[in-house]
């Protein structure tokens, strides 16, 4: 089932200010989500094994928990709650959200592994990240080794620098 086939109809394209809750439905499209989502979207416990169509930004809390989703790929770029994608079949964090302003959660991935070098690798800034290699971990305490990550792989984005509180120059 698509989104855009669940009683919230079809919101491509649109600004949608409220939230956003299909659970346990059998959904396995998002075609039909809104550009943008200023409330919660949580999509979890369905059949997803793709994020494609979800909105670009999530101003509260993300949520695609126990899915089948082997990466990341059309997650929004922003979220400004808690990122949730624990209990799927992640062998990438490709396509990850770059700003989590909450809780980035990854665990109970089996297939995950090597979750810090992929979480430096796809550039994910969140307040706090979980996994299961590392249990809880504090961005303010992996800062300096991410920020040397990206400086030696030439990331010079100003938007990721800013991010980061980084000098513009290299």
């Amino acid at each position: 089932m698509k989104l855009k086939d669940t009683s919230y109809g079809d919101m491509t394209g649109k600004r949608i200010h409220d939230n956003i809750v299909i659970r346990k439905q059998g959904l396995t499209s998002l075609e039909g989500a809104p550009a943008d989502c200023m409330g919660f979207f949580d999509v979890s416990y369905n059949k997803l094994t793709t994020l494609k169509f979800a909105p670009a930004e999530c101003l509260k809390d993300f949520d695609c928990t126990d899915n089948q989703l082997e990466d990341l790929v059309g997650a929004p770029a922003f979220v400004g709650g808690d990122f949730n994608c624990f209990g799927n079949k992640l062998k990438s964090l490709k396509g990850a959200p770059k700003e989590v302003f909450g809780c980035f959660n990854c665990s109970e991935n089996p297939t995950l592994k090597n979750v810090m070098d992929e979480i430096m690798k796809n550039g994910i800034v969140a307040n706090t990240y979980i996994t299961d290699e590392h249990g809880l971990i504090n961005f303010k305490d992996i800062k300096e080794e991410f920020e040397s990550y990206h400086l030696r792989t030439s990331v010079k984005s100003k938007g990721f620098r800013t991010l980061l509180g980084l000098k513009n120059e290299i």
